[in-house]
């Protein structure tokens, strides 16, 4: 397999240096016909005017939109198998691609039908002057979190704040999610993964407007995030032992994260610790990861939280049989639905 091109993951805090940094960047569109793409086996994409390198989510564009498996690709195809395949492929297949570039390499490739956001524009709508927490630019995503209520102390000299996360990719393959998000203050640790669904959605290949889309993701975002009700729920968590539960949830984690590696982050706790404590690791240990990875623990954190709100009286998330958990809270998952604003259900967190 060939060589990708990186991008380096930034983070801001503030929409302006965002805002300043995207437009900086040597941007292109390029729309081409099909068959006017070819990928050499150093790794060189021709498509048109353009001819550069590719990052990961480019080539997964690509893959997506030629029809090819990305985990044989990624895993057992030879370079020169690839190039066979999409030429072929390419001369066989009507209508036309767009490919977008950064900087001379090509970031994304999608039919030409698709209607991304992009993250200038959604900046621009969102305001360079809007607070936010962070802002997270990498090759595949932009997230962006902001805390807009109060903040509450839930536990003795121990605050929480409350807010919002917006996940979003301009490369045509991943949906634009509003989420509620809540932070603990005094370590940063984020949870997202409390509700099982978002707040907002478009999915990443919606027929809908670009600005329709976004005026309904202001008015949720200026509307209808509402912070959780934690106090009780904390406290039962900080006052409840794991006990029993500490080998199937360790391996519950290791299974949802990185196998091995996840449980030997978990060597330290054991049936004495409390719940609130593991959900501290899990979250505290997102911030050692890069985005995707980082998010996917603080899903985990949030699975954790919502299962607390029930004080132990559920079915938890490692002692189910179903793979329903894995379906609704997959942080990558793609849908084919058109955009939609959901207020929380009876069954989400109260206010």
């Amino acid at each position: 397999m060939f060589q990708l091109a990186d991008v380096l993951e930034q983070s801001f805090e503030k929409l302006q240096d965002l805002r300043d940094f995207i437009a900086g960047q040597d941007r292109g569109i390029y729309e081409v016909p099909m068959s006017k793409v070819s990928l050499g086996e150093d790794g060189i994409l021709r498509a048109g005017a353009f001819k550069g390198r590719l990052t990961k989510p480019a080539l997964v564009g690509l893959l997506n939109t030629e029809g090819i498996p990305l985990a044989f690709v990624l895993y057992h195809c030879p370079a020169d198998l690839l190039v066979t395949m999409v030429r072929r492929l390419a001369q066989e297949q009507q209508g036309s691609i767009v490919v977008q570039t950064t900087d001379g390499v090509a970031t994304g490739i999608m039919p030409a039908d698709r209607q991304p956001i992009t993250h200038d524009m959604l900046v621009d709508r969102l305001g360079v002057d809007r607070p936010i927490k962070e802002a997270t630019y990498s090759a595949d995503c932009l997230r962006i979190t902001a805390t807009t209520r109060g903040s509450k102390e839930l536990l003795p000299n121990d605050t929480f704040g409350f807010g919002w996360e917006l996940i979003t990719s301009e490369n045509g393959w991943r949906p634009t999610e509003a989420w509620r998000w809540v932070v603990r203050e005094v370590c940063s640790n984020g949870a997202v993964g409390f509700d099982k669904d978002p707040v907002f959605k478009r999915s990443y290949n919606s027929r809908e407007p670009t600005l329709v889309s976004m005026q309904k993701l202001l008015d949720v975002l200026e509307n209808d995030i509402r912070p959780p009700e934690l106090k009780s729920t904390i406290k039962w968590a900080a006052n409840k032992r794991i006990g029993r539960d500490r080998e199937p949830v360790i391996s519950y984690l290791a299974r949802r994260l990185q196998g091995d590696p996840t449980k030997m982050e978990f060597d330290g706790m054991g049936i004495s610790t409390t719940w609130y404590d593991l959900m501290n690791r899990v979250t505290s240990l997102a911030r050692l990861y890069s985005l995707e990875l980082r998010r996917r623990y603080e899903v985990e954190g949030g699975i954790l939280l919502n299962w607390f709100l029930r004080q132990g009286r559920s079915r938890p998330p490692w002692r189910r049989m179903s793979c329903d958990e894995c379906e609704v809270w997959n942080v990558s998952k793609l849908s084919g639905q058109d955009a939609v604003v959901e207020t929380n259900s009876p069954s989400s967190l109260s206010v």
